[in-house]
C-alpha cells in the first residue's frame, strides 16, 4: 500500500525490505548527517575524520549551496557498505536507509513527516505484511533520538543557508573560486566535528555556533573585498 499522504513516525508503514538493492546501486546518492557519522564510527571503530574520509564524500547541496557528505560508491555503483545483498552496517545504517522507502519531509512543523519516496521500488507498492513505524525503525542500543537529532540538522542547515547571513548562494558568487572552495572544506570540516561524545547533541548545536561564526567572518571579509584573491587551499576530499 503505498503512502500518498505525509504520515508521523507513529503511522504504520511497510518497511520489509526484498533485497532489491535499489537504493543501494546506481545514481542514487546516501546523504550522510553528523548523527550518521557518529553512528558509522561504531561499525568503522575509526574517529569521525577517519571515517568522513574513508568512506564519504564531499558534494554540494544544489538549492542550498552548502556542503554535504554522502557515502562513496563502488566501481559498478554499488554502495561502499555493500556486499553482495547484504548491507554491512546492520543497525548502524545511515538514517535515510533505515527509513526506505520513506523520505523526510522538511516544513515547519516542529515534528518530522514522512512519505514514500517517488522511485521504483516493490514495498512502497505491496500489501502491508511487515509493519513498523518510524519511531521504532529508528530504535538503537544507545538510545539516540535519530529523528529528533536529524530534524534538528536540518533546521540547522536551512538556517545557514537562508538566515544567518542571507542567501549563502549568492554569497558563494562573490568569492573568488579557490577561496570558495577553502570555506566549503572548512564548513564541512566544522559541521562534521563528531568524535566519540557523550553528548552528541551538545557537539551538534556548537558545531553549528562555529560554521555559523564561519560564515559572518566570509561575510565581512567579502564586503572588505578580501575574498576575491586566491588563498592557499587546504586540501579537500575526493
Amino acid at each position: 500500500m503505498r503512502i500518498k499522504k505525509k504520515i508521523n513516525k507513529n503511522t504504520s508503514y511497510n518497511n520489509k525490505c526484498l533485497g532489491c538493492n535499489v537504493c543501494c546501486r546506481d545514481d542514487n546518492f546516501i546523504p550522510i548527517s553528523p548523527v550518521d557519522l557518529y553512528r558509522l564510527t561504531k561499525f568503522t571503530e575509526l574517529s569521525g575524520k577517519e571515517t568522513l574520509e574513508t568512506y564519504c564524500s564531499i558534494a554540494i547541496h544544489k538549492r542550498t549551496g552548502l556542503p554535504i557528505a554522502i557515502l562513496k560508491k563502488k566501481v559498478g555503483g554499488q554502495c561502499v557498505f555493500k556486499s553482495g545483498v547484504l548491507c554491512l552496517l546492520g543497525e548502524n545504517k545511515p538514517e535515510t536507509c533505515l527509513l526506505h522507502p520513506l523520505k523526510k519531509i522538511h516544513s515547519e512543523l516542529e515534528e518530522p513527516q514522512y512519505m514514500y519516496k517517488n522511485i521504483d521500488c516493490e514495498i512502497a507498492n505491496r500489501k502491508i505484511d511487515t509493519i513498523s513505524t518510524v519511531e521504532r525503525t529508528l530504535q538503537n542500543k544507545e538510545g539516540i533520538d535519530i529523528a529528533e537529532l536529524t530534524y534538528n540538522w536540518g533546521k540547522q542547515l536551512h538556517l545557514l543557508a537562508y538566515e544567518v547571513i542571507g542567501d549563502y548562494k549568492n554569497l558563494q558568487k562573490t568569492l573568488h573560486p579557490s577561496f570558495r572552495d577553502d570555506v566549503q572544506y572548512k564548513l564541512a570540516q566544522t559541521l562534521y566535528d563528531i568524535g566519540r561524545t557523550s553528548n552528541l547533541s551538545k557537539q551538534m548545536n556548537n558545531n553549528y555556533k562555529k560554521a555559523r561564526k564561519l560564515l559572518h567572518n566570509v561575510r565581512k571579509m567579502s564586503s572588505n573585498n578580501l575574498t576575491n584573491k586566491k588563498t592557499l587551499p587546504i586540501g579537500k576530499w575526493k
